[in-house]
């Protein structure tokens, strides 16, 4: 079987996943995962482009300047909420500008990196005050 074959069969079957799974899959396939902050649109700004969802549900989030104060504090929880066919991200954290904030997930593809013909997951969250657009690698 070719290597475009291959990878157009990993394509179909991570979509797949994503529109026909329980929440615990997708968690799994979808979500857990380092991502790179490529477009952040809140009332504070960021110091470090990274976020994280971990397996055992800690999450790693960005550093944050906010009135030229920098919140280290960057380590919570997290968790999948299924709310009718939307689904959603909770974060619990003692940094006050992500605690409590449930992120709608407004889409989760699969996309091809033109520069390296390699595959990209892109995940778009939204709240009523922070819209993320973040990218990590996927690996075959």
């Amino acid at each position: 079987m070719s290597q475009v074959a291959k990878k157009m069969i990993a394509c179909v079957s991570f979509l797949l996943l994503i529109s026909g799974c329980d929440n615990k899959i997708i968690d799994q396939i979808t979500v857990t995962s380092g991502w790179v902050i490529y477009e952040f649109d809140a009332n504070f700004q960021i110091q470090t482009p990274g976020l994280s969802f971990e397996k055992d549900h800690t999450c790693h989030l960005p550093m944050v300047e906010d009135n030229d104060y920098i919140e280290k504090k960057t380590q919570g929880r997290w968790e999948l909420i299924k709310k009718d066919t939307k689904k959603y991200i909770k974060i619990t954290t003692s940094n006050p500008n992500f605690n409590n904030i449930e992120f709608e997930i407004q889409s989760i593809e699969t996309i091809q990196d033109p520069e390296t013909l390699g595959y990209l997951g892109k995940m778009v969250l939204e709240s009523d005050s922070i819209k993320i657009t973040c990218y990590r690698v996927i690996l075959n």
